[in-house]
């Protein structure tokens, strides 16, 4: 193949010309890529951190579950505990009080009462109980029937009692069944009453603990939050991490 001599020929200008590029080029390649660079940073939106957004982000990152860290700051060192005589034992707050019904003592009582702390009503602050029941005990109807079939059987024939939560859980190694409900026409709360309630089986017993929360108004009407609100949920989450049950 023959190629024209002036093409192939290095002249001075051609010298000139590739000194020119040489040096030029790596300008322009710098220039351009700058460029470049700014039309996508001119596409991605400004984000601006605040204290705020800062918390927000850390609290997305590792959420804490709040009770149960207050759970832990709870000291049990001075807690009371009740023994029953129906297989069971709990521990609960100094400032709290257990009783019976019926001139039975707590300790002898199917289902004891545990109530404080001591003066809240009159303090206007929240107010629980706790009880722990033993139907089982009572009649044998109850032995072979599971948490969930003891707790959803009240439901079916009791309006004023409103389902609003159900859920399978482990108390103590034990399968349990809880449920949180309102009482519609407790006299005592005009808005209704929350009640938590679990059903644990332990060999063939049935243990029941219900639990609820609080106060008065101005006027001396009962008033009570959801659950979620309670601020002694803590404290009865403490007490029943404390149950145990008889060999």
């Amino acid at each position: 193949m023959n190629i024209k001599q002036q093409f192939t020929t290095v002249t001075r200008l051609s010298k000139i010309v590739a000194s020119i590029l040489f040096i030029a080029l790596p300008f322009i390649g710098f220039y351009l890529g700058m460029k470049y660079e700014e039309s996508i940073l001119a596409y991605q939106p400004t984000i601006i951190v605040t204290p705020q957004s800062r918390e927000l982000s850390q609290s997305q990152v590792a959420p804490i579950d709040s009770e149960k860290q207050r759970q832990t700051e709870i000291d049990t060192t001075e807690w009371k505990t009740l023994k029953n005589k129906f297989g069971w034992s709990i521990k609960y707050p100094p400032t709290w009080e257990a009783s019976g019904q019926h001139n039975v003592i707590a300790e002898d009582f199917v289902a004891p009462i545990i109530q404080g702390p001591k003066g809240c009503y009159k303090n206007k602050a929240e107010c629980g109980s706790i009880q722990v029941d033993v139907p089982s005990a009572m009649t044998d109807i109850y032995k072979n029937v599971s948490p969930s079939q003891y707790e959803l059987e009240k439901f079916k024939n009791a309006p004023f009692q409103i389902l609003k939560n159900q859920n399978e859980s482990l108390v103590n190694g034990n399968p349990a069944f809880e449920v949180t409900y309102l009482i519609s026409n407790d006299g005592q709360f005009p808005n209704g009453r929350y009640v938590k309630e679990i059903a644990i089986k332990h060999k063939e017993d049935i243990y029941v603990i219900s639990y609820d929360a609080g106060s008065n108004d101005s006027s001396g009407r009962g008033i009570t939050g959801l659950p979620e609100d309670w601020q002694l949920a803590p404290v009865f989450g403490k007490m029943l991490s404390t149950l145990k049950f008889s060999e």
